[in-house]
């Protein structure tokens, strides 16, 4: 039995953007499984926070649950080709030039990286609300059915990413430190559609990233006393 050890966001390759993802991992899954491997380990893929980036450290998640929205392949979400807006932000030469420059990149831009995928995934959801939520087709039901199933836990991260979102922003706006009562009043009275708008956005991309890895996933701790040592190991089937 053999198989290698990788950094899944150190794969490189011309089409993902500027971060290794899951359809890097599915191309390198299914190489590996033509020449006999048996299993890829990865690093850990939890949930880290997408407002800020730079908190990229693996072993550091805010949820040990649930994944990093940063290894979504967009291009490989079915929205894609069908948004038209997506289509034009991303083909436009101001979003290409800033691809091309992360892809030539030679660390991470972790907050670049974020900045092009979160301008589009919330451009492929709407598509998705209009084509399957609202239609009520099958695609459409079970994202309602990984919501049921994700239940309180689900709620919980897409509640926290989307204020963790949202007071960074008013931190930025304000200056880190200097938020005095009376803004800190303000920023509490703000309309509730924001933040419900945000945790829908962020459900949403939950959801259609879940479903694009389909291989198992087999988790192994590397001591009982600790959660935050252990692999993450994919299982080849030929």
């Amino acid at each position: 039995m053999w198989g290698p050890s990788i950094q899944l966001y150190t794969l490189r390759t011309p089409h993902n953007w500027g971060i290794g993802d899951f359809g890097d991992l599915k191309q390198l899954v299914s190489e590996l499984a033509s020449r006999g491997a048996d299993f890829v380990g990865l690093n850990p893929i939890h949930a880290l926070f997408p407002a800020n980036p730079e908190a990229a450290s693996p072993y550091s998640p805010s949820s040990r649950r649930w994944l990093n929205l940063l290894y979504i392949d967009v291009s490989a979400v079915r929205e894609f080709s069908l948004s038209a807006k997506a289509q034009q932000l991303v083909g436009s030469a101001a979003f290409q030039r800033r691809l091309q420059t992360v892809r030539d990149a030679h660390w991470v831009d972790y907050s670049e990286v974020a900045a092009l995928k979160m301008a589009v995934l919330p451009l492929l959801f709407e598509e998705f609300k209009q084509r399957e939520l609202l239609q009520q087709t099958r695609r459409g039901r079970a994202f309602l059915d990984f919501i049921e199933l994700g239940g309180e836990s689900l709620k919980q991260q897409a509640t926290f990413d989307a204020l963790h979102q949202h007071l960074r922003a008013t931190d930025e706006a304000l200056g880190v430190g200097r938020c005095s009562r009376k803004n800190t009043v303000a920023m509490r009275m703000q309309p509730r559609k924001r933040l419900l708008n945000s945790t829908t956005m962020l459900f949403s991309c939950i959801c259609i990233y879940s479903g694009l890895l389909k291989s198992k996933l087999k988790k192994h701790k590397r001591s009982p006393k600790s959660e935050a040592w252990h692999l993450v190991y994919i299982e080849i089937s030929q």
